[in-house]
């Protein structure tokens, strides 16, 4: 049994654009498929629409298209403000 917080082996993972606010500089994380949260990275973007142009530039070699990635982030989306954030 695999444990909800704990990455699997072979994980589906994208890389998207986290912010607090639109002013606020945008980090890109890491979010995994079906886990809560996720994980930081080193990236930054001051806007919104240059962090998605580099999610889009990092997630190409992963076969994932702005449509996918967003789907994948979307579950850690809605559950990153319950405790357990892999971050």
């Amino acid at each position: 049994m695999h444990d909800r917080h704990q990455i699997p082996d072979n994980p589906v993972y994208a890389f998207c654009p986290k912010s607090v606010g639109e002013d606020d500089v945008h980090q890109v994380v890491i979010v995994f498929q079906a886990l809560p949260g996720y994980v930081s990275t080193a990236f930054h973007a001051l806007t919104r629409h240059d962090a998605e142009n580099l999610c889009d530039k990092l997630n190409g070699p992963l076969g994932h298209d702005r449509e996918a990635w967003e789907r994948i982030a979307a579950f850690s989306k809605t559950e990153s403000a319950h405790p357990g954030q892999a971050h």
